[in-house]
């Protein structure tokens, strides 16, 4: 039987160093020499170059912040930024920005409370040119999957199929920052979670996002997309 020991290697332990999308190559360095007869695998590990307390923190403003690549200040109406969701020619994969909701919802350290049961969720969009081909099964939409609690099962599994799903579209052609939203409830005592997809596929066109949110009662528990396109 095989075993693995791992050990960390630091480079530029002082500063660090940052990682830009298209600047090219960078070259890393290690003081560590490899021992005869062993075989090596090296994994790289980073994190966004944020203040540290604004890494995962639930209220803070780091919106879209893995998503470096695809952000655009040119095009955003209102945000800081919005997110570029463009595509020039229909692509069968799934481009998609995800956040789970656990069930019954917390602002920042503090639970929501009263948790209503009368929700709106939807987003702002700008779109150029956007089509859709439907008949290759083709979508972009804002997609609500809603999860009830089952005896055994944790709240934070998405294994079951979902038992509702709400969708909100995007409109085809062209058009300024427009607001697309639909009204929905969510049991407060009966939902284990609630996971909102942004995505789509076999679409083509310059669109672009800001302002995601599922609110009520003031408060949008969207403030934080993160994951990759």
């Amino acid at each position: 039987m095989n075993f693995e020991r791992y050990q960390c290697l630091w480079s530029d332990t002082d500063e660090g160093k940052t990682l830009h999308v298209g600047r090219g190559p960078e070259e890393f360095s290690f003081d560590y020499a490899p021992k005869d007869g062993r075989r090596f695998r090296l994994f790289s590990v980073g994190e966004t170059s944020q203040f540290y307390q604004w890494k995962n923190e639930p209220d803070a403003h780091y919106q879209y912040a893995l998503l470096v690549d695809s952000l655009d200040t040119e095009h955003t109406k209102v945000s800081q930024y919005c997110l570029n969701f463009s595509s020039a020619e229909p692509q069968p994969y799934v481009r998609r920005i995800y956040k789970k909701i656990l069930w019954k919802p917390v602002l920042s350290y503090l639970a929501m409370k009263p948790v209503p049961s009368a929700w709106q969720a939807g987003f702002f969009a700008s779109a150029e040119g956007l089509v859709i081909d439907r008949a290759r099964g083709g979508y972009l939409h804002m997609a609500l999957e809603i999860r009830y609690k089952r005896d055994g099962v944790s709240t934070h599994s998405t294994g079951n199929a979902p038992d509702e799903i709400i969708t909100v579209d995007f409109a085809e052609g062209t058009y300024d920052m427009t607001e697309f939203s639909a009204a929905l409830q969510i049991d407060p005592d009966r939902t284990a979670s609630v996971a909102v997809w942004i995505e789509g596929k076999y679409y083509s066109g310059s669109v672009y996002l800001e302002r995601p949110y599922l609110s009520s009662a003031g408060q949008n528990l969207l403030p934080d997309f993160s994951l990759p396109v």
